[in-house]
């Protein structure tokens, strides 16, 4: 995890006083710096959000969808993180200026999975 490798380096962070080793530091602990506007989490972040940006691109130059709902810890997390991911997902997504993907956020927030599987089944047992 990249938060413990900057721990390592010595890089200046808020994560110093939430854990007692970069091997303690959990997802809750970079939250509450990023939160508290840490300059070291807020750069892991920005970069994550790149790279799930490049992600996003690819499987839309694959498979072309109309909508995609984006949603978990990370998008609710920082709202700059879904900006810089879709940002990111659409300067690279293939023919843009004739398709035009649509991004949202998703409401179920953690919950997605467990509701999309509960509505699998049910359309199993109805349909």
């Amino acid at each position: 995890m990249q938060a413990r490798e900057e721990w390592k380096r010595g890089r200046p962070t808020l994560l110093r006083e939430l854990a007692d080793r970069p091997e303690d530091i959990e997802f809750a602990h970079i939250v509450e710096a990023l939160q508290a506007g840490d300059s070291v989490v807020n750069g892991i972040f920005g970069q994550a959000a790149v790279y799930c940006g490049i992600g996003l691109a690819n499987l839309i130059n694959i498979l072309h969808p109309e909508e995609v709902i984006l949603g978990g810890p990370l998008f609710s997390a920082a709202d700059f993180f879904y900006r810089e991911a879709t940002r990111t997902a659409l300067e690279r997504t293939y023919y843009r200026e004739q398709y035009k993907v649509r991004f949202t956020q998703g409401s179920l927030s953690d919950t997605a999975v467990a509701a999309g599987a509960a509505a699998l089944i049910l359309n199993q047992l109805t349909g």
